[in-house]
């Protein structure tokens, strides 16, 4: 029987091994090829992956509170040039993706915070989000109800899914979305919008989220990716309804949450539902990579025209041997909204650096769609 795998012209794993570092061949070989842990190669690869520099230097940097920098969602400390740099969140799904897992103490110590936060433990420090909240229970209450959704999102695709805590929220969120995202019905998601300027080259007009309302941001969709709950008839059904509204488009696709008139988080809409194909074509094609891969994931991506066109695009960019070569398209500034997910080189100098982590993405997209939708 055909799979999706099939339309590649040749298979690149020989080029894998000879070229990627060892997080993208152990996760080739284990995720795509399913190849088993006990493996001499896989193992090897996974011990690679655990001392993979760019992982180690991510790891050293952890405080004893299982943050960073003392923020769990800020890139950027704004009054103190000398705490910059990525916060918890970040960094905890960066180490995921370069292949570390709930087996390693400093998964362990970060994913002890975030399940805080997935219990809406008011006990909790919240960092750089306590000046929102101030004294107001109301304000907390609203925070923590934010951070608990990001936190099983970020635990799911750790592999925490099963914990009580996690599965908890899991199934809150379906259950808000079957009310939020009615069949045949639409929507009503926003309290109006606000315009930001100048903040970052990003800004401009947000629509403000109501509480306890989910907007179709990456969080919703890691927590509908990776978390069993999702993975049912009825969590099927309302990620093809989220995907289905997502990808009618918006004009304002920025997204805000707010506590007390404060803005405490900026979001944003799936890339896939704004951008055509000549915009990914335009050095922006890590956001592809990681939104068909969510779409993948939650079984969406073949229902949508727009995204199956995508990836047909994608998988012709393949030269003969199997390789994906894509200087004219491939990001040459790493972005922060993909900082955790794209690259996982060390180092893109050397062509080859480049096409490793697309050839590897990819491929793990075809394999899900395999899993998922075969043909």
């Amino acid at each position: 029987m055909a799979s999706w795998l099939d339309r590649l012209k040749k298979s690149p794993l020989e080029w894998l091994r000879d070229k990627a570092c060892p997080p993208v061949l152990h996760r080739t070989l284990s995720e795509v090829y399913g190849r088993p842990a006990d493996d001499p190669e896989v193992a090897q690869a996974r011990n690679g992956a655990f001392n993979y520099k760019n992982a180690v230097t991510i790891s050293r940097s952890q405080q004893e509170t299982g943050t960073w920098l003392d923020k769990i969602l800020e890139f950027e400390a704004p009054n103190n040039s000398r705490h910059r740099g990525p916060g918890m969140v970040n960094q905890f799904l960066s180490l995921v993706e370069y292949g570390w897992d709930e087996t390693h103490p400093i998964i362990h110590c970060s994913a002890d915070r975030l399940l805080r936060y997935a219990m809406q433990d008011k006990t909790a420090d919240l960092f750089e989000l306590k000046g929102y909240a101030g004294t107001n229970e109301e304000s907390t209450a609203m925070i923590l109800h934010g951070l608990s959704v990001m936190s099983a999102a970020c635990l799911s695709r750790a592999g925490y899914g099963d914990n009580p805590a996690v599965v908890a929220v899991a199934e809150q969120v379906l259950a808000d979305l079957e009310t939020q995202y009615p069949e045949g019905g639409e929507p009503d998601l926003y309290d109006g919008t606000i315009e930001i300027a100048e903040e970052s080259k990003e800004d401009g007009i947000y629509r403000v989220i109501r509480p306890g309302h989910h907007s179709p941001d990456m969080f919703l969709f890691y927590l509908m990716a990776w978390h069993p709950v999702f993975h049912t008839d009825a969590g099927r059904a309302a990620a093809g309804r989220i995907t289905e509204f997502m990808l009618k488009g918006d004009e304002y696709p920025l997204r805000l949450r707010e506590v007390s008139g404060k803005r405490w988080i900026k979001l944003v809409d799936l890339h896939v539902a704004q951008w055509s194909q000549e915009e990914f074509a335009d050095k922006k094609l890590g956001f592809l990579l990681h939104d068909l891969e969510l779409l993948a994931r939650t079984g969406s991506l073949v229902r949508s025209e727009k995204c199956v066109q995508l990836l047909d695009w994608l998988i012709s960019l393949q030269d003969d041997d199997g390789v994906f070569r894509v200087d004219d398209h491939i990001e040459k500034v790493v972005s922060r909204s993909q900082y955790h997910y794209f690259p996982l080189e060390e180092s893109w100098r050397g062509k080859h650096k480049k096409y490793t982590d697309v050839t590897f993405r990819v491929l793990l997209i075809l394999k899900i769609l395999d899993d998922n939708c075969p043909l």
